[in-house]
């Protein structure tokens, strides 16, 4: 066995189920390992907020740990800021679809991806 993963999805905690809406039917939760690299790796995911629009994703990680929160704004855009839990640096991702010529079909991927370093500034690409 060089890699192994496993997935299970948990009930919302008492405490956030105020919050939760139809399609948040709790936690998603991936613990991982690969044994050839000798890491451990844990992902914990779900919907935030009453319109299902807002994502968490938590990954735990031996290396560097994030915090991500997707917010699709409408069917076009969708912003993703993540923010590295050990050196403190964000990465903020804005992601917009163009639509061609009316054509769901003919869409093509456009996105623009912000790097925001504390210590040096910001990087637009």
């Amino acid at each position: 066995i060089e890699y192994t993963r496993a997935s299970l999805r948990l009930s919302t905690p008492s405490f956030l189920r105020r919050f939760r809406n139809k399609r948040g039917k709790g936690v998603n939760v991936t613990p991982s390992y690969d044994f050839i690299e000798g890491k451990a790796r844990c992902v914990l995911s779900g919907d935030v907020g009453s319109t299902g629009r807002t994502r968490a994703v938590l990954r735990l990680d031996v290396d560097d740990s994030t915090l991500t929160l997707v917010r699709a704004i409408d069917g076009n855009k969708i912003v993703a800021p993540t923010i590295s839990l050990q050196s403190g640096k964000i990465v903020y991702d804005y992601h917009l679809d163009l639509d061609v010529d009316g054509n769901e079909s003919s869409k093509v991927g456009s996105s623009l991806r912000a790097h925001v370093d504390p210590s040096k500034g910001a990087i637009l690409k």
